[in-house]
């Protein structure tokens, strides 16, 4: 199992089927639980995401519960 934070490459699904996707559920976990942490806190390729939706992304819905010490450092990264 991959360690929190080592990421993996994002699949070709989003580039796949760009054009149909109207919305996004964004948040970031483990890869084993539902766990809703800050984007960048966990092992979601993000850059990788955002890539494959294309210079016009559709909207997206950001959800996460618990600590958010180092939210935005971790966003800028992004």
């Amino acid at each position: 199992m991959a360690e929190r934070g080592e990421r993996k490459p994002f699949p070709a699904f989003p580039g796949r089927f760009a054009s149909r996707i109207a919305a996004v559920h964004l948040h970031d976990n483990d890869g084993q639980t539902d766990r809703h942490w800050a984007l960048g806190a966990g092992k979601i390729d993000f850059a990788g995401l955002f890539a494959a939706l294309g210079p016009e992304p559709p909207r997206m819905t950001l959800e996460m519960y618990g600590d958010f010490a180092g939210a935005d450092t971790r966003l800028a990264a992004l």
